[in-house]
């Protein structure tokens, strides 16, 4: 069968999950609205499995489109408007405006060409690794995935690595894990602001923000050392062009940066100001609430805006706009905005997707004992995930966590503490998290095999964490 027929039959295949499931009978009490979402859902992740990204999710929304008491224009609303896909698509303008004047490229010689960095491959990867995982913790997530991987990559090319090779493909995953483990770190930010909002609408307790920090810099440490040693000593990745003695990138070690260069790294601090202070400074004042409106794509935006106003009447050293949209992976910002209404489906009343899941789990939970109930929880929780976005596990699960572990005494802070570590790292699949389909989309790096198979490795690793951490931090909350 040639390479069309194939793309052809696939096409058939995705045509009837999305539009011939709901007429199979109901799973449980999920409706025919909730089977159709699971068609449609099912022929998503099977079309970007096997063929390719935008058609199985342009097909999806309109799809979704379809569904009772929703337009295609209504659908298209939901996913151009999502806050992950604004935030990412401005974000890739950014990161390519600081590749355009040379800002990556000098950031990824600087790192060849250290002293302490030379015939060191796994120094360079965990500085790297470092850098994202502080940019991500007080900054943004994926301000700090974009820019990261964009300068790894780099730094790939420049070291003279070639597509396919497991350094850059497996090295840039641990970027993004690390990244990952840094966004989780406060409980005010990222998915660990949701877990810990749910447990206080549900039990009027307020997280213990040392705790739970140091806990979870604890286990980003245990998870980012682990990564990193498994890579070497298991993986073992050819790194031979970044071995040499011969100190080749000593040529860049005294450069400097232009004017433009300068510029753009001001921006750069411009905006983590802007993204960093709404979580510090007093919630009543003025400047706090217009920072808090600015919202993350909304500061991206407001940033690049002042680098076009700063350099007014200089047409020639000022990159236009249609540069930096072609720095704009489409694959992913496709792949984030179908994921936004097949969210919104999933979580939907009218579907009864979630409920019919926490219903079938509840008579598996009866009986456990504390440490039983929690492992088991979450071992479910996690696996799911990567099927479902993390973001809607959590919102499904938790609710359903505390009110069980408060009839064995758990307190719900020991959950929120957990959930916050283990339901953030969703990798096996384009739509277990905004992470994981970066991964997947990440093709100029990493191929399909290699995403898969990191993020069952990854997952093993954080649920082995998970039942390890769980009677220390029981012991830690009393």
């Amino acid at each position: 069968m040639n390479a069309r027929a194939k793309s052809f039959m696939h096409f058939v295949i995705v045509l009837l999950f999305m539009f011939g499931f709901r007429y199979l009978p109901p799973i449980g009490d999920i409706t025919p609205y909730g089977m159709q979402v699971i068609g449609i859902f099912i022929g998503v992740l099977y079309g970007w499995t096997v063929d390719s990204i935008f058609w199985p999710g342009f097909l999806g929304i309109c799809a979704l489109g379809y569904l009772e008491g929703n337009t295609v224009f209504g659908t298209l609303g939901v996913c151009f408007s999502d806050n992950l896909v604004l935030t990412t698509l401005f974000f890739f303008c950014f990161a390519t405006l600081a590749q355009e004047v040379g800002l990556t490229t000098y950031v990824a010689n600087w790192c060849i060409s250290r002293e302490f960095a030379k015939g060191k491959p796994y120094v360079i990867l965990t500085t790297f690794c470092l850098a994202g995982f502080i940019i991500s913790t007080f900054v943004n997530l994926f301000a700090s995935m974009v820019l990261m991987t964009m300068i790894f990559g780099q730094f790939c090319k420049q070291a003279g690595f070639k597509t396919g090779d497991k350094f850059p493909a497996f090295g840039t995953i641990v970027i993004i894990l690390a990244i990952t483990v840094g966004g989780g770190t406060f409980p005010f930010i990222g998915q660990s602001f949701v877990v810990n909002s749910v447990m206080t609408k549900m039990t009027g307790l307020e997280m213990n923000f040392v705790l739970f920090t140091l806990v979870q810099i604890v286990f980003a440490i245990v998870t980012m050392v682990i990564a990193l040693l498994f890579l070497k000593y298991v993986v073992k990745p050819d790194v031979s062009l970044l071995l040499n003695d011969d100190d080749r990138f000593a040529c860049y070690r005294d450069d400097k940066m232009d004017g433009k260069q300068k510029q753009v790294t001001g921006l750069i601090f411009l905006l983590m100001c802007l993204l960093f202070l709404p979580g510090i400074m007093p919630a009543d004042w003025g400047i706090t609430v217009w920072l808090k409106n600015l919202s993350v794509p909304g500061a991206v935006v407001f940033t690049l805006g002042i680098y076009y106003i700063i350099n007014l009447g200089k047409k020639e050293d000022v990159v236009p706009f249609t540069k930096l949209a072609a720095g704009i992976n489409w694959d992913l910002i496709i792949m984030f905005a179908t994921i936004a209404p097949l969210v919104v489906g999933i979580n939907a009343e009218q579907s009864n997707i979630m409920p019919t899941v926490v219903t079938a789990l509840s008579g598996l939970l009866d009986g456990m004992t504390a440490f039983t109930f929690i492992v088991t929880f979450f071992f479910l929780a996690m696996c799911l995930s990567q099927f479902v976005n993390n973001v809607a596990i959590v919102l499904a699960f938790t609710p359903v966590m505390y009110t069980f572990g408060a009839t064995l005494g758990i307190s719900p802070l020991v959950i929120a503490i957990l959930a916050s570590y283990i339901l953030n790292i969703s990798f096996c699949t384009p739509t277990a998290s905004g992470n994981a389909a970066y991964i997947f989309s990440y093709k100029e790096w990493i191929n399909g095999k290699q995403a898969v198979s990191a993020g069952i490795a990854i997952q093993i690793l954080a649920m082995a964490l998970t039942i390890i951490g769980t009677p220390i931090v029981m012991m830690l909350v009393g």
